[in-house]
């Protein structure tokens, strides 16, 4: 007999989370620290790259390098007031187009 499962993302501006669906139930996966909600960020230094739970460690540490909420400037352009209101009150770094 086959065995399949479904996964489903729900990626959102600040948290995300995985769910499997299998055995006529639906599971939502745990991080690497037993959340089921994952921080939707990233960081990045000169060696490695750090996502999710990690990512908000390094949040203030490496606040130039770390990138969260983009979510809400996807489908906009660099031009657009919405986009460089965004940069000014919610990233670090400055956005490049």
């Amino acid at each position: 007999m086959l065995s399949c499962h479904l996964v489903g993302f729900d990626i959102g501006t600040l948290q995300s989370v995985i769910a499997v669906a299998r055995n006529r139930g639906i599971d939502i996966l745990s991080n690497e620290v037993s959340n089921r909600a994952t921080p939707t960020m990233a960081s990045f230094n000169q060696k490695q790259r750090y996502l999710g739970e990690s990512a908000k460690n390094q949040e203030m540490s490496n606040f130039k390098n770390t990138v969260r909420s983009l979510k809400r400037i996807i489908g906009h352009s660099y031009e657009e007031v919405a986009a460089q209101k965004f940069e000014v009150e919610e990233l670090g770094a400055s956005l490049c187009d």
